[in-house]
C-alpha cells in the first residue's frame, strides 16, 4: 500500500495501527490495508492539522483525496472509511463514509461551513475495488468521483459551526468518541493540496492512457 500526502509531506506521517490491522497481499495496486469493521483502525495522529489535508482553512487551492476502496457492509447505520472530523460540529475536517447502501462525503471548514453529499439514487457496490476521488474548494464546493465518473457534487453550504475537539486523522472509523467502524480494503491513498480534475480521476482509475 502506498500513502502519499504530496511529495513534500511524504515520510512525515507516523501511523498507529490499532486492533491488529492487516496488510494484505492482494491489493488493487500493491498490498492493501484492511480494517475489519469491528475494532481495527489506523490513527495518523493530529500533526496533519497543520496542513491542508487536516485543516481546510489551509487549502488555498482546495484539496483532493484519492484512494482505491473495497467495502463490505457490517449492518451498522454509518460506517466510516476516512475521517479527520466533519461528522459533527465538534470537529472540522473531511469524512468519507457509507450510510445504508450509499456513499457519503462531508467537508467542514473551521469557520463552521459544511458541505455534505451522497450518491442519492446511486447504489454503492460492495466487494469490488472502486476508485474514489473527493475534491473540495471553498467556492466550487464538494465533488465525489467513482471510477472516473461524477458520483455526486454540491456547492450548497450549511452554516453549522465547527470545533476542534477531535483533531486526529483516522482510517477505518470516526475520529471522535463514537466508533463508526468501517470494514474495507484501502490502497494507494493520496492527498493533493489542490483540486484535481475529472480527467485526473479517470487517469488514476486507469481509464485514460
Amino acid at each position: 500500500m502506498e500513502c502519499v500526502v504530496d511529495k513534500w509531506l511524504y515520510g512525515w506521517i507516523t501511523a498507529m495501527l490499532v486492533g491488529a490491522v492487516q496488510l494484505t497481499e492482494s491489493g488493487r495496486i500493491g498490498r492493501a490495508l484492511f480494517t475489519d469493521g469491528i475494532d481495527q483502525y489506523v490513527d495518523l495522529g493530529s500533526s496533519l492539522r497543520e496542513y491542508c489535508v487536516g485543516d481546510l482553512s489551509f487549502c488555498q487551492k482546495g484539496v483532493t483525496l484519492s484512494l482505491w476502496l473495497k467495502t463490505m457492509d457490517t449492518g451498522e447505520p454509518q460506517q466510516y472509511y476516512i475521517s479527520s472530523g466533519a461528522q459533527t460540529t465538534a470537529s472540522h475536517g473531511l469524512a468519507l463514509l457509507r450510510s445504508m447502501n450509499d456513499l457519503y462525503c462531508r467537508a467542514r471548514h473551521p469557520n463552521g461551513k459544511e458541505w455534505s453529499i451522497s450518491g442519492g439514487a446511486e447504489s454503492w457496490e460492495d466487494g469490488v475495488w472502486a476508485h474514489v476521488m473527493v475534491t473540495w474548494e471553498i467556492n466550487e464546493g464538494l465533488f465525489v468521483y467513482v471510477n472516473g465518473s461524477l458520483y455526486a457534487s454540491t456547492d450548497f453550504v450549511f452554516q453549522s459551526g465547527a470545533g476542534d475537539a477531535f483533531p486526529h486523522f483516522m482510517i477505518g472509523r470516526r475520529n471522535d468518541e463514537v466508533d463508526g467502524f468501517g470494514k474495507a480494503w484501502y490502497d494507494d491513498i493520496r492527498f493533493y493540496n489542490e483540486v484535481k480534475s475529472q480527467q485526473f480521476a479517470s487517469s488514476l482509475a486507469g481509464l485514460n492512457p
